[in-house]
C-alpha cells in the first residue's frame, strides 16, 4: 500500500552543510506587501486550457494582479482552420480583457501561443518551442480537459489522464521547476459521503488504463465502459479520479505540485465584471432554458446542498496554489505553510451552503424581475422534482420517477411540440422540441448530483489562506462566506442576458420585457384554458361524461381549476 501523505524533499532543492534545505528564490521583493504577486515577479507562465471558461478569467487575472508576471505561454490547437497565434489575438482582443489592458497597458504582449494539442503526444509542441519552455518556465496551471459527462472513455482518458502526464514529463524537465498545479474536480470521489483534501485511491490504475484502452477497439472499449466507470457517474469524474494517482506518484518524486478541486464552476462573481460567462455549459445553459420558460422540471431534491463556486474564486485557487505550493517545497521548515497532503477543495458549501430549492427558487424570481425580451417563449416557472434513490427504503421512488416523467412530458414535450406547430404554421422553422430534447439531456448529465450531497473537507484551504498576507487575501480572495446567494444568481441572471444573449439591462429595456413577459404569462393562462376545453369536449364527444347542465359545469369549474393550480402542484410534489 503507498503512502499517501509522504512528504519529501523537492529535487530542485539542496542540502547546505547544516543539513538545512536551500531554494533559490528572487534575490529582491517587489511586493513586499504581497508575497504572491512578489512570486510571480519575473516569472513564465505554461497554462494549458486558456482558451477555456476558467482558462480566460485564469489568464486575465494574472495580467491584471500580477503587473510584473515575465510571460505566459498558453498551448492552444489550430481550431477551424485558425492557427494559434490568430486565437489568441482573438482571444485577447475580446471585451473581456479590457479592464486589464486599461489597468496594465501592454499586458496582452506578454501572452505568447504555443501551438499543440492535448491529444497529441507531448502535448503536440515542437522541440524548439518546448526547449523555450524548459528554458524560461517555471510555473504551469493544467486546466486543459474533456468536461462532457458522455464523453467516450478513450478520448477522456487521452484528454484527463496522458495528457496530464505529458504535462509531468514536462515539469520535470524544467530548469527552475518552482510550481505545477493540476485542475481537478470535488466530485472525482463521488462513491464515498465524504472527500477529504488527501490523496484517495484511484479507481483503476492510471497506467494500467491507458494500456487496455490502447489495445481496446473503440466498439469494446465503449461496451467495457460501465466495468471501468463502475461506482462513479460518468467517464469524466473517472478519469479525474484516475488523473489524482498521477499526481500522487509526481508528488511522491518529489515535484513540486498541488491539486485544486473546484465543485460547479459557474459565472463571475466580482472579477473582472460581475455576472461574467461564456458559456452556457452547466448551471448558465439550464438558467438560460428557465428564463425563457422551456425548462419547467428538474431532477431534485430541494433540501440537497447545491454546492457552486465562481470561476473568479477558481482562478484566484489555482494562482495562490502555486505560490503556497513553491513556498511549501521551498521552505519546510516553516510550519504555515505546511500540508497533510497537496490537495485544495475548492468548495462553497462547507462554509455558505445554498439548497437546490433555494436555487430553483431564486432563478425563477430572477427571471421575472429582469425578464428576457427576445427569446421568451412561456413564463418563466422551474420547479424541482425529487426521484427515487433506487433503495429498498425509498418505499415512493418509484412513484415519484413516474409523476416526474408525466410532467416533463406535459409540462415540456407536448408544448414544444404545440409551438413547433405553431412556428410551421407561421413558416417559420421549428425548434422547440429539439431544445427541449436538449434540455432532457443536460438534466440526465446532473441528475445523479442534484439527488445526492456530500461534506468536503476544507482544511487546506482554510491553512492556505491563513498563510496568505491581508492584501493578498483581498486580491486573491478564496472565501465565500460572504457571497450571498440570491445577488450572485441574480447577476448571473444580468450577465447571461448582457453577456451571452445580447440583451441591453437598461431600466426601459427591463421595462418592456416585463411587459412582453406579462403578454406571454396571459397567452399561457389562454392555452391552458383552450386545452381544457378541448379536453371536456372530447370527454364529451366520447361519452366519458354526461353532457348534462350541472356536469359541464363541474367541468369548466375544473378545466379552470387545473389550469390555474398546476404549477402549484408541481411545487407540491417538490416538497416529497
Amino acid at each position: 500500500m503507498p503512502d499517501w501523505d509522504r512528504r519529501i524533499m523537492p529535487p530542485h532543492a539542496t542540502t547546505a552543510s547544516n543539513g538545512a534545505v536551500e531554494t533559490a528564490v528572487l534575490e529582491s521583493a517587489h511586493y513586499p506587501e504581497s508575497p504572491v504577486k512578489d512570486f510571480y515577479a519575473g516569472r513564465s507562465i505554461f497554462i494549458t486550457g486558456a482558451t477555456g471558461f476558467v482558462g480566460k478569467v485564469l489568464v486575465e487575472k494574472l495580467l491584471r494582479s500580477c503587473p510584473d508576471i515575465a510571460k505566459i505561454y498558453i498551448l492552444v490547437r489550430v481550431k477551424r482552420g485558425q492557427q494559434p497565434q490568430d486565437r489568441v489575438r482573438g482571444l485577447l482582443a475580446k471585451e473581456f480583457f479590457n479592464r486589464a489592458k486599461k489597468e496594465v497597458p501592454g499586458c496582452d504582449r506578454k501572452v505568447k501561443a504555443v501551438a499543440g494539442d492535448i491529444v497529441q503526444d507531448d502535448l503536440g509542441i515542437s522541440p524548439d518551442v518546448r526547449q523555450e519552455l524548459i528554458e524560461n518556465v517555471s510555473v504551469i496551471i493544467h486546466v486543459a480537459a474533456t468536461i462532457r459527462f458522455a464523453e467516450k472513455v478513450k478520448l477522456a482518458a487521452k484528454m484527463n489522464i496522458r495528457s496530464l502526464m505529458y504535462v509531468m514529463a514536462l515539469g520535470r524537465s524544467l530548469k527552475d521547476c518552482a510550481a505545477i498545479v493540476h485542475t481537478s474536480t470535488a466530485y472525482a470521489h463521488t462513491y464515498q459521503d465524504e472527500c477529504p483534501e488527501e490523496f484517495l485511491p484511484p479507481s483503476h490504475d492510471p497506467k494500467e488504463l491507458l494500456k487496455l484502452l490502447d489495445i481496446a477497439s473503440d466498439e469494446i472499449a465503449d461496451a467495457a465502459t460501465p466495468t471501468f466507470v463502475k461506482r462513479h457517474p460518468n467517464t469524466y469524474t473517472f478519469t479525474k479520479n484516475c488523473a489524482e494517482d498521477v499526481v500522487r506518484a509526481a508528488h511522491l518524486e518529489g515535484l513540486p505540485i498541488a491539486i485544486v478541486r473546484p465543485s460547479i464552476v459557474t459565472s463571475t462573481w466580482k472579477e473582472p465584471y460581475v455576472g461574467w460567462t461564456d458559456t452556457f455549459a452547466g448551471p448558465p445553459g439550464l438558467m438560460t432554458a428557465a428564463g425563457s420558460g422551456m425548462a419547467r422540471v428538474v431532477p431534485g431534491r430541494k433540501k440537497n446542498k447545491f454546492d457552486v463556486v465562481p470561476v473568479d474564486t477558481v482562478a484566484n485557487f489555482l494562482v495562490v496554489a502555486a505560490w503556497h505550493t513553491h513556498m511549501r517545497c521551498s521552505k519546510p521548515s516553516v510550519e504555515k505553510y505546511q500540508l497533510p497532503a497537496p490537495i485544495l477543495n475548492c468548495v462553497s458549501g462547507t462554509e455558505n451552503p445554498s439548497t437546490c430549492g433555494k436555487w430553483v427558487d431564486s432563478i425563477n424570481k430572477a427571471w421575472i424581475k429582469y425578464p428576457m425580451k427576445s427569446k421568451l417563449a412561456r413564463r418563466p416557472s422551474m420547479q424541482i422534482m425529487p426521484l427515487g434513490d433506487g433503495s429498498r427504503s425509498d418505499r415512493w421512488g418509484g412513484w415519484r420517477l413516474m409523476i416526474y416523467r408525466y410532467w416533463e412530458f406535459a409540462s415540456e414535450l407536448v408544448p414544444g411540440y404545440l409551438l413547433d406547430i405553431a412556428a410551421v404554421a407561421q413558416g417559420k422553422q421549428a425548434f422547440s422540441a429539439d431544445i427541449y430534447r436538449r434540455i432532457g439531456r443536460t438534466l440526465s448529465d446532473y441528475e445523479y448530483f442534484l439527488n445526492r450531497e456530500w461534506k468536503w473537507k476544507i482544511d487546506n484551504a482554510k491553512r492556505v489562506q491563513s498563510s496568505m498576507s491581508e492584501a493578498d487575501r483581498k486580491t486573491f480572495n478564496l472565501c465565500m462566506k460572504s457571497l450571498h446567494w440570491d445577488t450572485y444568481i441574480e447577476n448571473m441572471v444580468l450577465g447571461i442576458k448582457q453577456f451571452k444573449l445580447d440583451e441591453s439591462v437598461d431600466s426601459k429595456t427591463v421595462a418592456d420585457a416585463r411587459n412582453h413577459l406579462r403578454n406571454v404569462a396571459f397567452r399561457g393562462f389562454l392555452a391552458r384554458i383552450v386545452t381544457g376545453v378541448f379536453f371536456v369536449q372530447a370527454a364529451q364527444s366520447f361519452g366519458v361524461v354526461k353532457t348534462g347542465k350541472t356536469g359541464t359545469q363541474s367541468l369548466w369549474v375544473a378545466v379552470f381549476i387545473m389550469a390555474w393550480y398546476s404549477r402549484r402542484f408541481r411545487s407540491w410534489m417538490s416538497e416529497m
